[in-house]
């Protein structure tokens, strides 16, 4: 399965900088593409506060040497993907892989 790393990601990050007015503006920057493997699956369904929630967890695998954090977020096929697990992996591991929701699903 890992050999598939035929999709393309965006990893990007989160900024935050000082507005004019003394608050802060949040804003994501492009950290770089990379190639991936991803798998999903439904979630269960959840109903909070009289709404009923479904969702996907995609699996995404990457090479061990990408530089992830578990602030970042990804885009793929025109989804914006948070990031739920992101385990620790020992270096010279040769492929790293973490688990993610919509950006919408958590609410």
């Amino acid at each position: 399965m890992h050999a598939d790393l035929n999709e393309r990601i965006t990893l990007q990050t989160l900024n935050n900088a000082s507005d004019t007015a003394g608050g802060k503006t949040r804003s994501w920057t492009s950290a770089g593409d990379v190639w991936a493997a991803v798998d999903s699956k439904a979630l269960p369904e959840d109903l909070r506060g009289n709404a009923l929630r479904t969702g996907t967890l995609y699996t995404i695998t990457v090479h061990g040497d990408t530089t992830l954090s578990a602030d970042m977020r990804i885009l793929w096929r025109g989804k914006t993907l948070r990031i739920l697990r992101l385990p620790d992996v020992p270096p010279r591991y040769l492929y790293r892989t973490l688990e993610c929701v919509s950006a919408d699903t958590l609410g």
